[in-house]
């Protein structure tokens, strides 16, 4: 036992000093500690500070030189995207229609499976267990997801999302490795800094990740990492985390056409949402029940946003199936609304977020709540759609069990065509500060409500199109739709970023009017459908590029065209609808939005020209102006063409009588 008494005396003495009482109670000598000599203690202490102020001299000299890749991405990740310079590439450079393509190596696997050797960026709060591409790259596509994915990142909070991604992938708090590769995957179709594949239009075939491209190896290396976690026995908040790369995928397979992968990972995404109970409130389940406690207010936000986000793929799935029952019908969703968006991408992680909003199935949820929030918007559509999907499914057998002769004659019909009409007749306009002109900017979460809210009147009423007032409601459907379409088409919006689940509904519109232009005799109509199809066209054009499932979407409406005898050619080779194609792509094809348009009163049919009218005007007018139909498409324009009352029995331009 060492005793501190710290009595400097001669050494030879030291026997002579009086033991302490551990010391003679164990029969030991007391050692004395001779000041004289250095401390161990203070030497490392020394060592240490040096040490600091060596490493805070390199850091300091550390900067973005010339050599960009040199001072930044190191020897380990030139090996991975190869030696090409990416000088001036930035998050903002995915926005451009064109950009110039920066040819990097493709990803390898055993390069992202194990921890880069060196810091991925010298300046970086990163440690070495950093198994993504370079920090950098890593940082622009999870920016790129963001701006061109905004409906399937909005169950991310973006800030602190940031803020996780700068930790070691070690931490807890860090994003699961399945996400980030992901995320990494759906962001590179819109990024020139690494390679895709080139789109295929095949529908039902599987993600195989054999291909070489930066895209195929972040896919395979997210898939992977969901098998890996499957199988492993980490604790159940841990595998939780995975279920944000399931959405992420979902959204990826769709957007891709993998109809078979999109089929598999809902079901999953959607079958852990129930197994979890993440659909029903924590206050009205048992605590003990409660696999996943939530930490605090904000992470129930980012909870019921995840939950309503694969909702909203799970009715959309269903509907497109028209066999597959949902996952999760709406009546057994016991949630409140999600706080307003403006509200959840400003908070912290520690702000209180009081739940204001109403439960999903309260009573006169969708007549009596008020919220023009986009997120609040695509939910109500969705719970509409939802509804619609229940009614194919039970209205045969409840009209077998009435002795009715058609599904139609059911009330469920007539009170969910009146509920549509009513939620479409409060839904604000896709294009925020319109009255300040060229400021306004699309809001694509309204902008995809008003998708599904027309999907859903599509498949209410697409079984019926023999009934003139069905007929009447689904062209003027697809009316509304080009509105929208005409605006985006002249905007310099990049149509890409649009949720891949609209040209579904794009592709419904172009087979409605397919079958409008099959059974009219007027030959101006059928010159205003061509224009209309070919409108079509143009968006699918565009889009193709970093949405292949559009690719599917123009090759079907050219083997339409060609089946229906309205283009001449097979698909595949020149047709004589080229020139009116590259004719649209040339118009100036923005739709004149109303002033006053949340002041239509729904119902009003003074100053609103038929349809014959405005087809037999079209030929005089277009041959000088370059205008497509359907300029001036208004919201009592809508009404007027979904109405129930005043049907024209002779209008050709909605004569589509279609065999059932």
């Amino acid at each position: 036992m060492s005793s501190m008494s710290g009595v400097t005396e001669d050494p030879d003495s030291i026997k002579e000093k009086p033991q302490c009482g551990s010391c003679a109670k164990g029969g030991h000598e007391c050692q004395y500690i001779d000041p004289s000599q250095p401390s161990a203690r203070r030497n490392k202490i020394t060592e240490l500070e040096d040490r600091i102020r060596e490493l805070e001299g390199q850091l300091a000299s550390q900067h973005l030189g010339n050599d960009f890749e040199d001072d930044l991405i190191g020897t380990a990740s030139k090996a991975v995207f190869g030696s090409s310079s990416i000088d001036g590439a930035s998050p903002a450079a995915s926005s451009s229609h064109n950009p110039p393509m920066q040819h990097h190596m493709p990803l390898s696997y055993e390069s992202l499976n194990v921890p880069a050797p060196s810091p991925p960026l010298s300046t970086s709060l990163t440690t070495l267990d950093w198994p993504y591409p370079p920090l950098d790259l890593t940082l622009h596509l999870v920016e790129t997801f963001f701006n061109c994915c905004p409906f399937v990142a909005s169950h991310l909070h973006k800030k602190s999302f940031f803020e996780r991604m700068l930790l070691p992938s070690s931490n807890p708090d860090a994003p699961h490795p399945s996400l980030v590769y992901a995320i990494c995957a759906a962001a590179s179709r819109h990024s020139p800094r690494v390679t895709t594949p080139i789109p295929t239009e095949g529908r039902m075939s599987l993600f195989r990740g054999d291909g070489d491209t930066f895209f195929d190896t972040a896919v395979a290396l997210s898939v992977k990492s969901l098998e890996q976690e499957s199988d492993s026995n980490s604790s159940v908040p841990h595998k939780v985390k995975t279920l944000s790369a399931v959405l992420v995928l979902v959204h990826l397979m769709h957007s891709e056409n993998k109809w078979t992968d999109l089929h598999r990972y809902t079901a999953l995404g959607m079958r852990g949402m129930v197994t979890l109970k993440f659909h029903v409130d924590q206050s009205l389940s048992n605590t003990r029940t409660q696999l996943v406690p939530l930490k605090n207010d904000f992470d129930r936000e980012q909870r019921k946003r995840l939950m309503f986000s694969f909702w909203v793929f799970d009715v959309l799935y269903t509907n497109w199936s028209g066999s597959f029952p949902s996952n999760l019908s709406s009546q057994h969703i016991l949630l409140r609304l999600p706080t307003p968006t403006n509200s959840f991408v400003h908070a912290s992680r520690d702000d209180d977020l009081p739940e204001t909003e109403p439960y999903l199935n309260s009573l006169g949820f969708l007549e009596n709540h008020s919220s023009n929030d986009g997120f609040h918007l695509i939910i109500k559509s969705t719970m509409l759609l939802d509804k619609v999907n229940d009614f194919n499914h039970q209205s045969k057998q409840d009209a077998i069990n009435l002795n009715l002769t058609s599904s139609k004659q059911l009330p469920a019909f007539n009170e969910l065509d009146t509920a549509l009409l009513r939620f479409r007749s409060r839904l604000p306009d896709v294009w925020e500060d319109y009255d300040e002109g060229s400021k306004s900017k699309l809001n694509v979460d309204i902008y995809f409500a008003h998708i599904l809210s027309l999907k859903a009147f599509v498949s209410l009423h697409n079984g019926y199109m023999r009934e003139s007032s069905s007929k009447k409601r689904l062209m003027g459907c697809v009316r509304a739709a080009l509105s929208t379409l005409y605006s985006l088409l002249n905007s310099s919006y990049e149509l890409s970023w649009l949720p891949s689940y609209a040209i579904a509904f794009y592709g419904d519109s172009v087979e409605i009017l397919i079958a409008a232009f099959n059974q009219t005799y007027d030959q101006a109509a059928k010159e205003a459908i061509k224009l209309e199809l070919a409108t079509f066209g143009e968006l699918f054009r565009r889009m193709k590029k970093s949405c292949p499932s559009a690719l599917f979407g123009e090759r079907r409406l050219h083997e339409l065209l060609f089946e229906n005898g309205i283009n001449s050619t097979p698909p595949g080779e020149p047709s004589v609808m080229e020139p009116l194609l590259q004719e649209i792509s040339s118009y100036d094809v923005a739709a004149p939005m109303p002033s006053g348009f949340d002041n239509v009163i729904f119902g009003d049919h003074n100053g609103v020209n038929d349809a014959t009218e405005q087809f037999a005007t079209f030929d005089a007018s277009s041959s000088g102006l370059d205008i497509p139909p359907g300029m001036s498409f208004t919201a009592s324009d809508e009404y007027k063409f979904m109405s129930m009352e005043d049907v024209l029995a002779g209008d050709a331009a909605f004569d589509v009588n279609v065999a059932m």
